[in-house]
């Protein structure tokens, strides 16, 4: 099969899988899994090209556990296919070529420097201008010493900015900031077999837009705090694909409130425990009754609820609270 028709072929499964998760066809997603699983060679150009391993990695929390069970077997058959190919036969050339000899120096060329912008360039009371870049806007060499594919990791071992060779210590002049940004991308690479330079931009997009949006200090490190521990909650693969594939950009996740941010697990849980407290303060409130005995003085009707209320001292009358069915107009008396 060549790599064209490869291609073709995976996108074409791609758009009809999307159609049966739309539909709920779960015997439907079940065939195109086991076609993915028994006929694709996987690949880190096909992967990458056709973002299949995006919708696939989503149905691992599927409600249907035949479902859920053949994406998590093709994810890992996936990681594992990417994972041990072999590093690219140039790389210990061009380290030979430069004269250097760390690992940590990428085989991927450097970007082509783009022309300071007005938030680079600053003037001082002398009218001098300063080039000196700001930090929120740099992107220093961690991103050109981050590996263009994830190294082969021993059983057992998750993946994270160590085991990618990943240095986030100068991305920024504040140690706290870089420090968020190496758990962010912790949390990210966690079960991800993308390309680590584009997983360190999302962690650096989401701090950067944290700390334009949050400039307390406090509030910044609960914000990261908390997206730190709902990004590597392993019930939540769907937020992960979500922000890598780049439909949740950084000021879209740190604008994003806890329940909006939890797994659908979490949400269900939530949601159970919202439903039960309104069940429970209906409960508290003060039973309701239907009578003819009063007629309402707006439409005249005489269907209405009451209930009672001790409202004043307990040597005085219980006050009596109707509403007209009808029109809905309340009175009271006592």
């Amino acid at each position: 099969m060549s790599s064209n028709s490869s291609t073709a072929t995976v996108l074409g499964l791609k758009k009809a899988l999307t159609s049966a998760v739309s539909a709920n066809q779960a015997k439907d997603i079940k065939d195109i899994l086991t076609q993915l699983k028994t006929e694709v060679k996987a690949t880190e150009e096909l992967l990458r090209e056709t973002k299949i391993g995006l919708a696939v990695g989503k149905l691992r929390t599927h409600e249907n556990k035949e479902v859920s069970g053949l994406a998590k077997e093709l994810v890992k058959k996936w990681k594992e296919a990417v994972g041990t190919r072999a590093p690219p036969a140039n790389k210990n050339v061009e380290a030979k070529d430069s004269g250097s000899a760390s690992p940590s120096v990428s085989t991927k060329p450097s970007p082509s420097p783009a022309a300071p912008s007005a938030s680079t360039s600053k003037e001082d009371k002398n009218g001098a201008s300063s080039s000196k870049p700001s930090p929120l806007d740099r992107k220093d060499s961690a991103v050109s010493t981050a590996s263009s594919t994830p190294a082969p990791l021993p059983a057992g071992t998750v993946r994270s900015s160590k085991t990618d060779s990943v240095d986030t210590s100068k991305i920024t002049d504040d140690k706290m900031r870089n420090k968020c940004i190496e758990l962010i991308y912790d949390s990210l690479s966690m079960d991800s077999v993308v390309e680590s330079v584009i997983i360190l931009e999302r962690s650096q997009d989401i701090e950067a837009a944290a700390y334009k949006g949050l400039p307390d200090t406090a509030a910044y490190r609960n914000k990261m705090r908390s997206l730190y521990l709902n990004l590597k909650d392993k019930k939540n693969p769907d937020l992960r694909a979500s922000i890598i594939s780049g439909e949740i950009d950084g000021k879209s996740l740190w604008s994003m409130s806890v329940q909006e941010l939890a797994s659908a697990e979490k949400k269900a849980e939530m949601a159970a425990l919202s439903k039960q407290a309104l069940f429970d303060a209906q409960g508290a409130a003060p039973k309701k009754s239907e009578t003819d005995m009063f007629q309402c003085g707006k439409c005249k009707a005489r269907r209405a609820t009451y209930y009672q209320m001790q409202t004043r001292s307990a040597d005085e009358p219980m006050t009596t609270f109707v509403t007209c069915l009808s029109c809905g107009h309340n009175w009271r008396f006592s």
